[in-house]
């Protein structure tokens, strides 16, 4: 959700006026922003229906978008400008053209995230998923870089034992005992 409020800010620092014609750029994503889950093929090749994105909406009044499926040589020709927005995993194929065209002046912003959690009416394992990861750590490796992510937060060992004990405390302000977990082994008698 960071990613797509960044690319909200980024719609909010361009203004097209009839002057200026729309600067173009290309969309490679695989999250639903064009079309919804259930859109019709239809609204798809039309760029229309209720499930376009509000995004989408927002950028397109500022840029001309287009949607990229496909990263290779002869569909990044003509490619000026790239949002890659958590895409689906990419063949081989395209990680190297993807990296030959930015090495050689394409210019790409990558907005990641190694644990999305989009929300979906289709079942797990359908394709036209938001992918949960972003599938570009071999190109993110070769040029220097990783997707780390925050772990969830968790309760140490320790203080998911720790309670308060019945009489300790009270009015005397003193601490809770630490509970252990026992092992299999300490309660057979052997490892202690």
């Amino acid at each position: 959700m960071r990613a797509l409020f960044a690319a909200l800010l980024l719609a909010a620092c361009g203004q097209a006026s009839s002057s200026h014609p729309r600067v173009s750029v290309h969309v490679l994503t695989g999250l639903p922003l064009f079309w919804g889950e259930a859109g019709s093929v239809g609204a798809i090749v039309q760029g229309t229906g209720e499930g376009r994105s509000p995004l989408v909406n927002a950028l397109d009044k500022s840029w001309a978008l287009h949607p990229l499926d496909i990263a290779r040589e002869e569909s990044l020709g003509s490619v000026r400008l790239l949002l890659v927005i958590q895409p689906q995993a990419l063949a081989p194929d395209e990680l190297v053209a993807l990296d030959a065209w930015v090495r050689g002046g394409g210019h790409a912003l990558f907005l990641l995230d190694p644990d999305l959690r989009w929300p979906s009416r289709l079942p797990p394992g359908d394709p036209r998923r938001a992918p949960v990861r972003a599938m570009l750590d071999p190109l993110l490796a070769h040029w220097g870089l990783a997707l780390e992510g925050r772990p969830p937060p968790r309760c140490s060992q320790a203080s998911a034992w720790k309670q308060k004990a019945p009489g300790i405390g009270g009015s005397r302000g003193g601490t809770a005992r630490s509970m252990r977990r026992s092992s299999p082994n300490a309660a057979s008698g052997a490892g202690a």
